[in-house]
């Protein structure tokens, strides 16, 4: 299995990634909940009651009102009331009707002129609820990032312990044949007894170093598996890449722009500049906290008056309406000036935060990409050494046999060659991690990998 194909697995069964995706469904409803703030509400009440009127006598009372406000966008609240209300008293008067029934309606408009202008309260919360969305976007993106460094580690060292199985093999092979010539050339009476002992020593440690490995692999392909939710004892071979050096080779020009990448693919820049949105916001909400309030509002409405007055029916309506000034004033305002500085501070630590991040970014890339250099430097001295070795080991069995070199010498120069060949190898591995960590930082690590929700993807 390649590393995205690992990846995948990982993602389609690890539970963690399925919370996170709850967390940004949760985050989106957030939205709605900012729209209901412009939604209509209403309230009402009704009930009976007995009192006194103002000529002194009893006076049963029946009433029932509702009102209906809605705030706007603009700030300003819109409402339509109605009610009814009817008494009764226990002695009547010629001029008044008795009893009477008045029932009322009334559009309100009211208007703030400072406090509340622009209803700063709806903006700012669709802002947080976006907000809130985005950081819950790059929370799942940190699990993402977070879990393809955890399958890199894992996959790498375990294609380290592949690498040195191989090569071990490698080696048990070139000194079984070495021990088979010894055993023939002992019939003939012309091989030492310390030659066939040096071998088969030998042998014995490369055996049981591989048998090390085989443990070690085990213990790893079984890390592996669980990550991919798979059974532990499933089999496992795992995929080095050839790498094409040239394609690797990072140019000067291409510095700035991989940089560039990073940061916008950087979920804990996206968290950052989340922080710094929400206490923008929270110091605008303050700010307008502060003011004192003065609304104009308006109204116009009608009242109709239905009673029996000398044994006649007697109805008058009648147009109303008005406008007047309110004005509010909270003298103690310690609690939002409190709040209003606590916002200022966390912008100051999350400015501070973000400048920190950007010179991490900047050096880390620049590391990674003075590692990946200098891992290919390295790749192509070692296989310069590789091809030395080989024909010094070439030269070696030459004139072993013919009797001008001894088995010492052999089984040096086989050990160096399987040395410079193992030392190439993980050096491949080496600049590979480098690659994916850089791959993970751009994003370019999850082309080609289906995730649970493609607005999720990069």
């Amino acid at each position: 299995m390649s590393l995205r194909q690992v990846m995948q697995a990982v993602i389609d069964h690890y539970p963690s990634v399925e919370t996170a995706l709850l967390q940004v469904q949760r985050a989106r409803l957030s939205a709605s909940k900012s729209q209901s703030q412009l939604g209509w509400q209403v309230n009402g009440q009704a009930g009976v009651a007995r009192d006194i009127s103002i000529f002194g006598t009893g006076n049963d009372i029946i009433s029932a009102d509702s009102q209906f406000n809605r705030r706007l966008a603009s700030g300003g609240t819109i409402g339509i009331g109605a009610s009814i209300k009817r008494q009764k008293s226990e002695d009547s008067f010629p001029t008044v009707p008795n009893p009477t029934t008045t029932t009322a309606l009334d559009v309100t408009y009211r208007h703030p002129l400072r406090k509340g202008v622009d209803n700063p309260a709806y903006a700012e919360s669709l802002l947080q609820a976006e907000t809130d969305r985005t950081l819950a976007l790059a929370q799942r993106k940190a699990l993402y990032d977070q879990l393809a460094s955890q399958v890199i580690e894992l996959y790498v060292a375990a294609l380290n312990t592949q690498s040195r199985q191989t090569n071990l093999q490698q080696a048990i092979v070139r000194s079984k044949r070495r021990q088979r010539y010894l055993e023939d050339r002992a019939e003939l009476g012309v091989s030492e007894e310390k030659d066939l002992l040096q071998v088969e020593a030998q042998l014995l440690s490369q055996t049981a170093e591989l048998q090390g490995l085989n443990v070690q692999w085990q213990i790893q392909r079984i890390g592996l598996n669980r990550l991919m939710d798979v059974p532990a004892d499933r089999k496992l071979a795992l995929q080095l890449p050839a790498l094409d050096l040239n394609e690797l080779a990072i140019g000067s020009d291409d510095i700035e722009r991989i940089r560039q990448k990073v940061q916008q693919q950087s979920a804990e820049l996206a968290s950052i500049e989340s922080r710094l949105q929400l206490a923008e916001s929270t110091i605008r909400l303050r700010l307008d906290d502060k003011q004192d309030s003065l609304d104009l509002v308006m109204f116009v409405g009608n009242r109709t008056q239905v009673g029996d007055l000398a044994g006649t029916s007697n109805t008058v309506s009648e147009m109303v309406g008005g406008v007047r000034l309110e004005f509010q004033q909270q003298f103690d305002k310690h609690s939002v000036d409190a709040e209003y500085d606590q916002a200022l501070l966390d912008r100051d630590i999350a400015l501070l935060d973000k400048k920190q991040l950007l010179d991490d970014i900047y050096y880390d890339v620049a590391s990674l990409l003075a590692q990946i250099d200098s891992g290919q430097q390295a790749i192509q001295a070692y296989q310069a050494s590789i091809i030395s070795e080989r024909a010094k080991l070439k030269e070696a069995e030459r004139r072993y046999r013919s009797g001008r070199s001894d088995t010492d010498q052999l089984l040096l120069f086989e050990s160096q060659l399987a040395t410079a060949e193992l030392a190439t190898e993980l050096q491949k591995i080496n600049v590979l991690k480098n690659t994916y960590s850089l791959q993970v930082a751009t994003g370019d690590l999850w082309k080609g990998i289906t995730l649970p929700d493609d607005e999720v993807a990069r």
